[in-house]
């Protein structure tokens, strides 16, 4: 793209990109911030800046700061420990049936 425009464009993210035999992976990352301070970039200054790289011919890979990364985790932790403990509720109505735990005769 051009000057202070990211590579892509998301609603949370400023994505800068590279690749070829040694990708300049810091350079990106210090361009994503320029260009988030920027003043034509107001609208975007709370956008993460997000770096896509790849060696030649390899395994594409994704920079992002460090908070946000433990802030993904976070979320996800806490999404798989809602579906666990939901798995477990559901395992126990199953079990405690009719059949398990007669109900009272008057």
């Amino acid at each position: 793209m051009g000057p202070y425009q990211p590579d892509i464009a998301t609603k949370e993210y400023w994505i800068e990109c590279t690749h070829g035999a040694m990708p300049r992976v810091y350079s990106k990352i210090e361009q994503a911030l320029r260009d988030l301070k920027h003043k034509r970039n107001v609208e975007h200054k709370d956008k993460i800046p997000l770096i896509v790289f790849q060696k030649d011919r390899q395994m594409i890979w994704v920079a992002l700061p460090l908070w946000h990364f433990f802030q993904l985790r976070g979320y996800d932790r806490e999404k798989k420990e809602e579906e666990q403990a939901e798995e477990n509720v559901e395992r126990n109505l199953k079990h405690y049936t009719e059949e398990t735990c007669p109900t009272k005769k008057k």
